[in-house]
């Protein structure tokens, strides 16, 4: 397995974990717990994997679309941080030497907002690089209809994005998560897998947006 191959396999662990993570009303705590120490080693891996890219981002050229996608990774990194220190503090099961450090309260209003933010920002994040993924494809009727299809996917998991007051917590308008602890776990990740594609679908747009405007000037 090369390297690029070792990177998108990673990636897609990182969406299956993320809405793993978003789906804590059907896993119980322990297991959410450990799923994101999981998570933490799997970004770790992500980040040795891509670290060529840090090293050469000075060199990038500056230029909108590497802009845009550079403050979302830094986005994501701040986001990742302050999840990690919150759910630490948090912990009832796995050892932390954080645990402590921050008021319950304090550490549980942080964590419901920030969590939420990381999930726009990792769907933004994984719609920039459908942009490369869209460019193998040919203008047809199938291209056609997959484009429309994810439109209409889109708007849906919006439907469900503000159905489930996620603005509420992304704006910390709640200090407490309202969760509905007897929907299964195959719906609830059905159901965060609809709304990160509708953020990666807004990720592609934007970047398909950026790099036809570059292409205009």
């Amino acid at each position: 397995m090369n390297k690029k191959n070792k990177k998108e396999l990673i990636d897609v662990f990182l969406a299956l974990l993320l809405i793993l993570l978003m789906s804590s009303q059907s896993t119980e705590q322990k297991a959410h717990e450990f799923i994101g120490v999981f998570a933490i080693f799997t970004v770790l891996i992500h980040q040795i994997l891509n670290s060529r890219r840090y090293k050469n981002i000075a060199k990038m050229q500056k230029n909108p679309l590497n802009l845009t996608l550079n403050f979302i990774n830094f986005a994501l990194i701040i986001c990742f941080i302050l999840s990690i220190l919150s759910g630490l503090a948090m912990s009832k099961y796995v050892p932390s030497f954080f645990s402590g450090f921050m008021k319950i309260s304090f550490a549980r209003a942080i964590h419901l907002c920030i969590t939420h933010w990381f999930f726009v920002f990792a769907g933004l994040h994984i719609g920039f690089h459908a942009l490369n993924l869209a460019k193998k494809l040919n203008q047809n009727k199938l291209a056609n209809t997959l484009f429309i299809g994810s439109w209409l996917i889109a708007l849906y998991g919006f439907w469900l994005f503000l159905d489930a007051q996620m603005l509420d917590y992304m704006f910390a308008n709640v200090n407490f998560a309202f969760l509905d602890f007897k929907i299964p776990l195959y719906q609830s990740m059905i159901t965060n897998s609809i709304m990160l594609f509708s953020w990666a679908f807004i990720g592609f747009l934007i970047a398909n947006f950026i790099k036809n405007l570059k292409e205009v000037k």
